[in-house]
């Protein structure tokens, strides 16, 4: 007993030293391997072969073999402790000596082999109790994990064969404690035991040699997967004396079971995997049919959607009071046993003919139940989350809102959300495996059958499915509700995808047919080439005749026609194309066909063409529109192809000098098919076309001219009106005032007008009745009575690529003629999911959704409304028209809801309303809002400019965007129970944020403003998704803690920070160093005072090399001695403010490399002179100097040799503006503000410097609030 006892203890004290040595020594891979070899050999044997396991055996040939092997133990670990002290500081002796050890080890082998066989022959089980059994199968499953992990080679090239042999084990785990729970039989139960004993020791051997990598060669590897199948084949009942055991276990298990209540995990995964067993069964017996195998593996895979989604033993604890629930949970262990005794009890003899159609019956018995549970589910959760909830979602860009949950779903199931995802990680996978595989199948029949409404009902019922998956996953992550409610939101999806594809795999054969002759159409041109030429006409225009100008006409845009006239009778003999842009309604086609048929222009072509183009054009329209007018031919060319007809234009144009006026063209699609018609025979020939889209002219590759066209004035607009109302006669003096106000309430659009005067020629001319117009003039915009302003409106919205329309919606969740920050705007398209970076795109979200601004933008149905310094959108806001139209559109879209405070008054304040919209915008009485006691289960996004305390954020848990800008909000910890957050902007009293923050782990914009101070936790540091984070006041960053920042700082995704305090300081360097990718900051720097070198110093920034914009203000006292900027050399706009520093110190600016905007503004710098140096702001392309005491600026005409504007405000002492600068050829702008008139005179002066230099686009604008006035005639 002293020999085992020490061979026990040397044991331990080896496997402690092996741990030591790991932890604290670097060791070589080869000394690395040999250590985990002899760790696996050593806890191996010490778990399955030592005195420690106690054996429940007198079999003395058993305790012979244990002795010899507790004999090896013994020695191998005695002379690795004696010799351990001699040579372990040499890695090669030390190599060695584990090399010894294993040796010795590995002659155990043959004993445990022997062990096996015994155990294998013997009647009697090693363990005495179940739980000791358990306990030794549990830590076999432990083990294969541990060689799994450590990534074992031999385990790893066993690899199936052990996933097979793992899973029956956890089945035999599971059948050992149902019976040890259920059964009291102790023969039974022995032999079970006796069995599982044997199966054990097995899988132990084969685990201990595992271990022997060296000498695994193909041989033995394939003789290692011979013994892994015979120990798979032990726990399968395929052997009659295998199978006896288990059918005796069950029958003595089937009484008590039904009589249980509800059963556990383990007895439903025991009856489930006796199922499976079934199913391998079957297949081995000749005596099955294949019907009945069939049917079996059907009822295996319902069975499997019972356990995985209808199921949660834990559902008891919470549903005791649901009759309904409770039934379903009892109905589901009550079939799962009936299934598996049913058909399970059979095999123990030869299956009969009539045997068979008694299990035919039983299963169809089977399957009749299960529908009945279904049923019963469905009803469940229909009371749990009510129909409503599950339709009516947005309808907007629908495929680019399930790429959105898709990706969603895969980073949810690829990250390490914690166990919790674990619960439901399989019926995740299998409901996005199941979207996969339709979402393609699903659109095809949607784009080819568009106008069928079954097909369209189709694609309608599976966004929905895929907006109830978003639901039900993201209302599980959020802990919100339980986890059996979200089990079966899973089920009800999966029925829905099931009935889906059985509809979609219908449609596939019937429709095959169809989708093949749509398809030919698409592709034969012959129902074009035999159409009459009269049909192909466009109505809107009375072609080779002249257009008499319509009844109430008026000269809208005069300078622009005289320009433009100028520009297509000027002596330029190269072609030339003219593009009068601008958005819907404003008059660019009445303008067009004004200079078409202007006489003197008519007089100058020998050729004229004039056609509409539109969103739906053929070329071969186009070409038999203008060959008949060109030419006179009709019925000539009719009969010919398109390719005939492009070759018979392009020989009547060629040697011509003509003139081609194409109006409204939405895309270049028309232009590229027309291109190769018009010839340039250095004639002088033009080509004139409308758009709403800025970008096409310039992509037309041809030398260009762009005309814009702006809104007209009110008085032009309200003159146009009395024309079309009145003609000549003058309006009654009573509607003056009334009718002005609807004239600017037409926003300057003449389609606008037309309609107006149009309602108004239908009601009489009084007062009363024409305020009734004016009250209410956006809704009779948008409900005239032929359409044609909604029309114009549908058609753009239409022509927008799918992934711009949400964007271009979103406008009209902001208040009407609000100018939204481009910043804002982007982070909350790219919040929602609207932008999506395709394959190859290069840059950042934020560089695509700025693309989609500047498209919608080109596309005249945004306006950009302010112009940064970089003449980038600064901001951008919608026309009226265009507003009501989102609004609209959004209503029948289901794409967002516009919540009034009327709604809210009608509900009463006692009872909790429902809101279902995606998406909820209130920019008004959010007190009447909050009073309704609103409850949002699905509502993504929450918009508010109003004024409030708080917010009930508890019932909105699944927003995923919360913008209340205006709103004062408590940073209560309800607010970070949001966990779904990307955009959070709101304004706040607090001056701390609470280190609950962390738990918005996908907040991506953090935008907080505030009138204090706010102290950052260092929980902040947690939010490693965040990219945006702005504080408008002022902020301070957490301390610096070193074992918190080298453990978890990871914040690799911040690109915009504001306005944190900043010093000098090693530890606030070492904070920013962790900030690598930061691309917009705005700081303040505070005072720090450098004792080392007894002067103050600025912070050190020039680490952070991808900085391209840098705002900072001086907190501190006045500098009194030299300090020195260490901005990074790709810094790009740079505004300073208050550091009062002497002009001598703006050279470190001067010499960044890559500055291109620079504002020193508020004393940035101090002194009367400021001497520029030369080779310095060599890029620099905007200047502003603002609030300078500045007085004398001496430049030469080397200086800002890249400058394109200046600004110049509250100068007071400036004398003038370098002259030189009227020699710098990039020259734009100059803008002078409330500055003295010496400098207005050199600023006039550098401008007609610039004129002398042929630029007459140079701007110079000036205000001024002193007592002088600038002369008239500038």
């Amino acid at each position: 007993m002293a020999t085992l006892s020490k061979s026990s203890n040397y044991c331990a004290e080896t496997l402690s030293f092996l741990k030591w040595f790991e932890t604290h020594w670097k060791l070589d891979i080869s000394v690395k391997d040999k250590f985990q070899t002899l760790r696996l050999k050593m806890i191996l044997l010490e778990a399955f072969f030592s005195p420690k396991r106690k054996w429940h055996t007198d079999d003395k040939n058993l305790q012979v073999h244990l002795w010899h092997i507790n004999q090896v133990l013994y020695h191998a670990t005695k002379n690795f402790i004696l010799s351990k002290g001699k040579c372990w500081t040499l890695q090669e002796k030390l190599c060695g000596i584990i090399s010894g050890v294993i040796k010795k080890l590995d002659m155990a082998i043959p004993h445990i082999r022997q062990i096996c066989a015994l155990v294998s022959k013997s009647r009697r089980s090693t363990c005495s109790t179940a739980n000791a059994m358990i306990e030794l199968i549990h830590m076999l499953l432990e083990k294969m994990e541990n060689l799994l992990s450590w990534k074992v080679q031999s385990f790893l090239r066993l690899s199936k064969q052990m996933e097979e042999l793992e899973e029956d084990l956890r089945y035999l785990r599971n059948f050992l404690r149902v019976t040890e729970i259920w059964c009291n039989k102790d023969e039974i139960l022995k032999d079970l035991l006796t069995h599982a004993g044997a199966v054990a020791y097995s899988t132990a051997c084969i685990l201990f040699l595992c271990t022997e990598e060296s000498k695994m060669d193909v041989d033995i590897v394939n003789e290692m997967k011979g013994e892994v199948s015979c120990v798979v084949q032990k726990i399968k009942p395929f052997q009659p004396n295998v199978r006896e055991i288990y059918i005796k276990a069950l029958k003595a298990l089937e009484s008590s079971l039904q009589d249980t209540i509800l059963v556990d995990e383990t007895v439903l995964h025991f009856l489930y995997s006796l199922l499976g067993h079934v199913i391998d069964l079957s297949k081995v017996k000749a005596s099955f049919r294949r019907s009945v195998i069939d049917q079996i593996e059907a009822l295996h895979k319902e069975l499997q959607i019972m356990r995985d989604y209808l199921f949660d033993p834990s559902a008891s604890q919470y549903n005791q009071s649901n009759e309904k629930a409770n039934n379903v949970l009892l109905h589901i262990k009550d079939l799962l046993f009936h299934a598996a005794y049913a058909i399970y009890t059979p095999y123990d003899t030869d299956i009969s003919k009539e045997m068979a159609e008694v299990l035919n019956l039983t299963v169809a018995d089977l399957f009749q139940e299960i529908e009945d549970i279904k049923q019963e589910a469905r009803d469940v959760y229909d009371e749990i989350i009510a129909k409503s909830l599950r339709s009516n979602f947005p309808r907007t860009n629908e495929l680019g809102f399930m790429d959105f949950v898709i990706q969603n779903l895969h980073e949810l199931l690829s990250s390490k959300a914690g166990s919790s995802v674990l619960q439901l990680q399989h019926q995740m996978e299998t409901v996005l495996g199941s979207i996969l595989s339709l979402r393609e199948d699903v659109f095809e029949i949607k784009a080819l059958f568009a106008e069928q409404k079954e097909e369209r009902d189709l694609w309608l019922q599976f966004i929905n499915i895929v907006y109830h998956t978003e639901f039900v996953i993201d209302s599980f992550t959020a802990r919100s509700g339980y986890l059996w409610d979200w089990k079966l939101g899973l089920f009800d999806i999966m029925e829905q995808i099931h009935m889906i594809r059985s509809e979609v795999n219908a449609i596939k054969i019937t429709r095959t047919t169809d989708t093949t002759v749509l398809k030919n159409l698409g592709c034969v041109s012959s129902l074009e080439n035999s159409g009459n030429s009269g049909a192909l006409q466009d109505p809107s225009y009375e072609v080779g005749n002249e257009t008499k100008k319509p009844i109430g006409h008026v000269d809208l845009f005069v300078d622009a026609e005289k320009k433009i006239r100028e520009q297509l009778t000027s002596k330029c003999k190269d072609l030339c194309i003219l593009s009068i842009v601008g958005m819907p309604g404003i008059g660019k086609t009445t303008l067009g066909n004004s200079i078409y048929e202007n006489r003197f222009v008519r007089l100058c072509f020998h050729a004229r063409a004039r056609c509409h183009v539109g969103h739906a054009c053929q070329k071969r329209r186009l070409l038999l529109d203008i060959l008949q007018q060109v030419c006179g031919e009709t019925d000539q060319v009719c009969g010919r192809n398109d390719d005939d007809l492009a070759e018979k234009l392009y020989q009547s144009l060629k040697g011509k000098k003509y003139f081609i006026f194409l109006d409204d063209l939405w895309d270049l699609r028309p232009w590229n098919d027309m291109r190769a018609c018009f010839p340039d025979d250095k004639k002088g020939s033009r080509i004139m076309f409308t758009s709403r889209f800025q970008n096409i002219a310039l992509e037309t590759g041809m030398n260009t001219v762009t005309y814009p066209l702006t809104p007209i004035s009110d008085s032009r607009t309200w003159e146009l009106l009395q024309i079309k109302l009145f003609g000549k006669e003058s309006c009654p003096p009573e509607l003056v005032k009334v009718g002005q106000k609807i004239a600017a309430e037409c926003k300057g659009l003449t389609l606008a007008a037309d309609l107006i005067a149009g309602l108004l020629r239908t009601m009489a001319s009084k007062n009363e009745c024409w305020a009734q117009v004016a009250n209410s003039l956006n809704t009779h915009l948008l409900e005239d009575q032929d359409g044609r302003c909604m029309h114009i409106l549908e058609l753009s919205y239409n022509q927008l690529p799918d992934h711009l329309k949400p964007s271009f919606l979103y406008f009209g969740a902001f208040p009407g003629n609000r100018e939204v920050p481009t910043s804002k705007l982007m982070w909350l398209w790219i919040a929602e999911g609207f932008v999506k970076l395709q394959n190859g795109d290069e840059g950042s979200p934020e560089d695509v959704a700025r693309s989609y601004l500047n498209d919608l933008i080109a596309r005249s149905l945004v306006i950009d409304s302010k112009r940064g310094s970089s003449n980038g959108v600064k901001a951008s806001c919608v026309h009226d028209l265009m507003h009501d139209f989102a609004l609209a559109k959004a209503k029948e879209e289901c794409f967002f809801q516009q919540q009034t405070c009327a709604h809210s008054r009608h509900v009463s304040s006692h009872v909790q309303t429902l809101y279902e919209p995606y998406r909820l915008c209130i920019y008004s009485e959010w007190e009447c809002f909050k009073a309704s006691m609103p409850f949002g289960p699905r509502l993504r996004s929450l918009l508010s400019s109003d004024f409030s305390c708080s917010c009930p954020f508890e019932n909105f848990k699944l927003l995923r965007v919360l913008d209340l800008s205006g709103t004062i909000v408590d940073l209560t910890p309800c607010i970070f129970q949001l966990v779904h957050l990307r955009f959070l902007s709101v304004c706040t009293s607090s001056t701390r944020i609470p280190w609950e923050i962390s738990y918005l782990q996908n907040l991506e914009t953090l935008l907080l403003r505030s009138r204090k101070g706010i102290q950052l936790p260092d929980t902040v540091w947690k939010l490693v998704r965040l990219r945006h984070f702005r504080i408008d006041w002022h902020c301070f960053l957490p301390r610096y803690n070193q074992e918190f920042m080298e453990k978890t700082f990871k914040f690799n995704s911040l690109q915009t920070l504001s306005t944190p305090c900043l010093f000098f300081h090693e530890d606030l360097e070492k904070t920013m160093r962790g900030l690598p990718n930061l691309r917009k900051l705005s700081c303040i720097f505070l005072d720090s005072w450098d004792h080392s070198f007894n002067c103050n110093r600025f912070p050190v920034l020039d680490f952070l090399t991808q900085l391209e914009s840098l705002h900072v203000v001086y907190g501190g006292q006045v500098v009194r001695h030299p300090c020195e900027f260490n901005f990074p050399h790709n810094l790009k706009k740079l505004k300073l403010s208050k550091f009062r520093l002497p002009w001598s110190a703006v050279s470190a600016i001067g010499k960044l490399p890559n500055l291109e905007v620079l504002k020193l503004l508020h004393a940035s710098f101090e002194g009367k002179t400021w001497d520029m140096k030369e080779g310095e702001f060599l890029k620099l392309k905007f200047l502003k100097l603002e609030s300078l005491d500045i007085a004398h600026w001496n430049a030469s005409e080397d200086h800002l040799p890249c400058l394109e504007t200046l600004v110049v405000k509250k100068c007071y002492a400036l004398i003038e503006i370098p002259l030189c600068l009227g020699d710098i050829p990039t020259l734009q702008r100059i803008e002078l503000q409330n500055c003295t008139r010496s400098a207005w005179i050199s600023a006039r002066t550098v401008k007609e410097k610039q004129k002398e230099m042929g630029n007459d686009q140079f701007e110079f604008t000036f205000k001024f609030e002193g007592s002088w006035r600038v002369p008239y005639e500038v």
